[in-house]
């Protein structure tokens, strides 16, 4: 019973880890407790090297360094515009048109860059994160 249950951690581990941490810049994610006194707070990632995360408070001046393992994902309302952070679309852009709590999943429209073509795709809630957009640009 005890090998199951480890194997089942590390499962876990695995699910939410996030292979390729540069796709984190300009982002926003949010910590889970009370960290570098910042209760709950959201941040704008700026930089991401040797696992650790350069971070901006969102609404203040200060940077903070925490570590990537801490950072958990934010997703934006039907509208918002994420990143996807994980599998085959890693570092792409795109449009949440669907949201379901109860599964943890959405539906993203993909910008495709230059291409006029987009493509919906499905992801879980793990595998993207909003996209941090500068209050003067809207």
């Amino acid at each position: 019973m005890g090998l199951l249950r480890n194997r089942k951690k590390s499962a876990t581990k695995n699910e939410t880890s996030i292979k390729h941490t540069s796709h984190m810049v300009g982002t926003i994610m949010r910590t889970p407790s009370a960290l570098n006194g910042c209760a709950k707070s959201k941040y704008e990632v700026l930089h991401v090297h040797d696992g650790m995360a350069r971070v901006r408070p969102l609404g203040m001046d200060q940077e903070l360094h925490i570590s990537v393992d801490k950072l958990l994902t934010v997703v934006p309302a039907i509208g918002g515009r994420v990143r996807v952070l994980k599998g085959r679309c890693a570092g792409s852009i795109g449009k949440v048109v669907e949201l379901d709590v109860r599964t943890q999943k959405l539906r993203v429209s993909l910008e495709n860059g230059q291409d006029t073509q987009e493509s919906e795709e499905k992801f879980t809630f793990h595998e993207v994160s909003k996209l941090f957009e500068n209050s003067s640009t809207d």
